[in-house]
């Protein structure tokens, strides 16, 4: 091959691979390693007759490689998640400030708190590969009707939930939407479906099935 054709191959060789290197390296920049928040699943318990249902929050790691959800079509599963390549640690999410509103009519409710050991905040920063426990409702187990939306009492330690006077009172089966606005721009949404059981319980699900949902 003739010495200029071999220069010029040479050229739209090293062209080629420095407009993909720099397509990988800002879509790694945007994309693979910025946080990403998921609810990561649910938790119930009690404590002096209150019950609690709260959710946890993960960032969890990137992925290097083949990410696939679980893909249903119909009620029919097609195929479950496939997760393929390298861990990539993402950015810290910062400024988490989550609040809850009807999702009926759009009507702003509260801020939520989060709890991390003994402390509660209502912004925190969840690192990669962390998660970070968000207690959402409380009620009393003698009330078969009335729920609250967790808010700590002042000085309590370990963070107990107010109840009755001071706390804001909830009645009958509604739909919430949880929202999680994080790093300037970036949000995390999710509903919570309240319900009345037979046997005297409220249980609370979510719209997303990696969360489940659980009775408190």
């Amino acid at each position: 091959m003739p010495g200029g054709a071999n220069l010029a191959l040479t050229i739209i060789c090293s062209a080629v691979t420095l407009v993909v290197g720099m397509f990988l390296g800002v879509w790694y920049g945007h994309f693979v390693d910025r946080p990403k928040l998921n609810l990561a699943g649910s938790m119930g318990g009690s404590s002096n007759g209150v019950s609690v249902f709260g959710v946890l929050i993960s960032n969890p790691p990137g992925i290097l490689g083949l990410n696939l959800r679980r893909t249903m079509i119909f009620g029919k599963l097609i195929h479950q998640s496939v997760v393929k390549g390298l861990p990539v640690d993402r950015k810290p999410a910062n400024e988490c400030l989550a609040k809850i509103r009807d999702k009926e009519s759009g009507e702003h409710i509260d801020l939520l708190f989060w709890k991390i050991d003994n402390e509660t905040r209502q912004q925190v920063t969840i690192r990669s590969g962390r998660e970070c426990l968000l207690p959402i409702f409380a009620r009393r187990q003698t009330d078969e009707l009335r729920y609250y939306i967790w808010r700590p009492q002042v000085g309590a330690v370990p963070p107990a939930p107010i109840i009755g006077a001071g706390a804001i009172s909830l009645m009958g089966t509604r739909t919430f939407t949880v929202r999680i606005d994080y790093s300037s721009t970036r949000h995390l949404e999710f509903d919570l479906i309240v319900r009345y059981g037979l046997n005297g319980e409220v249980s609370v699900g979510t719209d997303l099935s990696s969360g489940g949902g659980s009775s408190f």
